[in-house]
């Protein structure tokens, strides 16, 4: 009896052993099984690509810098709000939106100045009370047309029915960066739109008298790099131009000259790409080439104030041969601390992106009236 009592207990721990191991072998395999299934999930999370990374403008800086970051001409996100003025923020281009941005800067601002995170639907409607004066660049005359012919740069006395439609391209100078560490812009292009017709335009991509669209950070070859680019390519911006465009204007190459070692000739075979794209473009008359902006960098550094010049140079010889060509110098000057400026040295102040506008105002006047009468 007593053999038998100690073999049933024998048999229950033996069976008690077992379901342990049992149980024990169960926790194993399930904890290997959602280890894979965690392994294939993760290896299934889709990345974004190096060439969306490469060409998503950032808000600081041109198309990763910015001037304040060593980016370059204007790039970078934009000025903080001023009583006197009707900023924006920076818009983010989209290819399912009636038109991309800037920004950039694009853009853009367009975008793009492309830059180019989401805009109010209305600007403010505090008007200015800047009134930009006008300044020549190292004694030259402020404006040039593409044969040499002077613009006069002083604002008409009445202001006359505007009849036309401007589509203004570049980096952040052209999204409207003033301080690069703000996501507010002042694109010079509604200030342009309002000295030409006398009203500040309620914000809209594309469909407004001047359009803009403005990329922080690149350089004309990153633009010219980009023209297949659904978002931020200038192709697309001309072919999704609600109406032909009168006058396009391009304001590139600081960023050429500031962040990269590239030479004038270089600089000047990527600009003029571009602009030779837009005139071959059915709904473009005329292109407009403005000079490379001073700025602090400029200032600071000879060899590059040097490239930038034999690039202005060049840029007046290569209007000089095309009559759909208008060259513009920039029409004021650099000064430390100026009114005009941003701290950053290299973007403009709101002010002085409210001044470019109203420069170059009578000059773009002038040229679509022109354009028009000679077709």
């Amino acid at each position: 009896m007593k053999e038998t009592t100690n073999s049933v207990s024998r048999g229950r721990r033996v069976s008690l052993i077992a379901l342990v191991l049992v149980l024990v072998a169960g926790v194993v395999i399930a904890s290997v099984f959602a280890f894979q299934i965690r392994k294939v999930k993760s290896s299934t999370i889709e990345q974004p690509t190096p060439e969306d990374e490469k060409l998503v403008p950032t808000a600081t800086g041109e198309q990763e810098d910015d001037d304040a970051t060593g980016d370059g001409e204007s790039d970078s996100t934009t000025p903080t709000a001023t009583p006197s003025l009707r900023p924006t923020t920076m818009p983010t281009a989209s290819p399912t939106s009636s038109a991309p941005t800037g920004s950039p800067t694009g853009a853009p601002t367009t975008s793009p100045t492309g830059a180019p995170t989401g805009q109010p639907t209305e600007a403010p409607s505090v008007i200015s009370t800047t009134s930009p004066s006008s300044a020549a660049v190292t004694g030259q005359p402020t404006t040039q047309a593409a044969a040499g012919t002077s613009v006069p740069t002083t604002a008409p006395s009445g202001l006359q029915p505007f009849e036309g439609h401007i589509f203004c391209y570049g980096d952040s100078l052209t999204a409207g960066v003033s301080d690069p560490t703000s996501t507010e812009v002042f694109p010079y292009a509604p200030f342009l739109e309002e000295a030409l017709t006398g009203i500040y335009p309620t914000f809209k991509l594309l469909g407004n008298v001047v359009d803009h669209m403005g990329l922080p950070g690149y350089t004309s070859k990153q633009m010219v790099g980009a023209l297949d680019h659904e978002r931020f390519g200038l192709p697309g911006w001309m072919d999704r131009s609600p109406e032909d465009i009168d006058l396009l204007i391009l304001m590139i190459g600081t960023n050429d000259v500031l962040k990269t070692d590239r030479n004038a000739t270089e600089i000047l075979e990527t600009v003029t790409a571009l602009h030779e794209v837009a005139l071959a473009h059915p709904k473009v008359k005329a292109t407009m080439a403005i000079d490379i902006p001073p700025a602090g960098f400029r200032k600071d550094t000879p060899s590059k104030n040097g490239v930038a010049r034999q690039v202005n140079v060049g840029l007046r010889q290569f209007a000089s041969g095309n009559p759909r060509v208008f060259h513009q110098y920039f029409p004021f000057a650099f000064v430390e601390d100026g009114e005009d400026w941003a701290s950053d040295r290299l973007h403009f102040s709101p002010e002085g992106h409210e001044r470019l506008g109203n420069e170059l105002a009578p000059v773009v006047r002038q040229i679509v009236q022109e354009v028009r009468e000679g077709e």
